[in-house]
């Protein structure tokens, strides 16, 4: 089968590099990795269900089989960690969420926020996702003859629209433009260096790029805290926003539950219910030290048979949010 790679005559030119036929030396895969990660892969990674080589003595596998990357990322998750190279690229600017993390925290994440991406949640996005769409074509309808769009920019402009609009809803245009050019300077500055590919350290590898990180940042960083402090303090004016919902997110996990009685000296010093030498009761009392002793709130919430729910809301700033909740009252 003949491609358009290979004869331009077919169609446009695709956009994206035209994958190599031979492997690179390794001075031309450094060289290159540098400026595309993509185009580094050669021919055989967009053809071969698997293909294996090795770089600076490491082995790297590149999966295309549909199955063997449902192994890798679902059936076999916990096999399979992310490299300490991923890591350094992504940790800087994502922090230690979801795309970062592994095992038993990420799914912890994963519980904590899957109720706001369930199939009811999604649907209520649609008319946001619609609206941006139908904004940026009718922007297009108003090109005259010989218009040019470029189609990747406006592909990221939506999603970011549709990204900011569900996430903030108030302050949305604005955010937008900070957080894509964050976005932009991130992709472009941030990148793997030789010191990374020889594991240098990445306290000395990725001094540059935590640096750089912070500063492209900044100002979205600045605008996030401002607006989860003031959802944290006026829960009850706050737009039902998915970051409302974010904030609120709880990690239910099944048990058994606690007895009223229980409950109500749960967060006491020294309390337990286990037996002697197997519990210290010390956990949730020192938790809810620290959460009220950081301007925070904690609410209990547990039913017998069901399990248990604890709550912990942080203020985002310095100051101090009024009032602590203990055992679902206000204190």
């Amino acid at each position: 089968m003949i491609s358009n790679l290979e004869n331009p005559a077919i169609g446009p030119a695709l956009p994206a590099p035209v994958p190599r036929r031979g492997r690179l030396s390794l001075l031309q895969f450094l060289g290159t990795l540098q400026d595309n990660m993509i185009d580094v892969f050669t021919e055989e990674a967009y053809e071969e269900d698997i293909v294996h080589r090795k770089v600076l003595g490491r082995d790297l596998f590149i999966i295309n089989d549909p199955a063997l990357v449902k192994y890798v990322l679902l059936d076999n998750v916990a096999n399979y960690e992310k490299t300490e190279i991923v890591r350094r690229i992504l940790e800087p600017g994502l922090g230690k969420g979801l795309i970062t993390l592994e095992k038993d925290t990420w799914r912890a994440h994963r519980r904590t926020m899957a109720p706001s991406f369930d199939h009811r949640s999604i649907a209520a996005y649609t008319p946001i996702m619609t609206t941006a769409t139908e904004e940026m074509l009718a922007e297009w309808a108003q090109l005259g003859p010989g218009g040019g769009v470029d189609v990747e920019h406006a592909m990221m402009e939506v999603t970011l629209h549709i990204i900011s609009r569900t996430m903030f809803s108030s302050d949305s245009n604005s955010i937008v433009r900070i957080m894509g050019g964050a976005a932009g300077l991130y992709q472009s500055r941030v990148r793997p260096n030789i010191l990374d590919l020889f594991n240098v350290p990445n306290w000395l590898a990725g001094r540059r790029r935590a640096r750089l990180a912070k500063q492209t940042f900044a100002e979205f960083d600045a605008i996030c805290d401002r607006l989860i402090d003031e959802r944290v303090r006026n829960p009850g004016n706050s737009p039902k926003d998915l970051l409302a919902r974010l904030i609120a997110a709880r990690d239910e996990q099944t048990g058994v539950g606690m007895s009223a009685e229980v409950c109500a000296k749960a967060l006491d010093p020294f309390f337990t219910t286990k037996p002697v030498g197997q519990g210290t009761g010390l956990g949730l009392s020192t938790t809810y030290g620290f959460v009220t002793q950081s301007g925070g709130r904690l609410l209990l919430d547990s039913v017998p048979g069901q399990g248990t729910t604890i709550t912990i809301l942080l203020p985002a700033a310095a100051a101090r949010a009024p009032g602590n909740v203990r055992q679902g009252v206000e204190a």
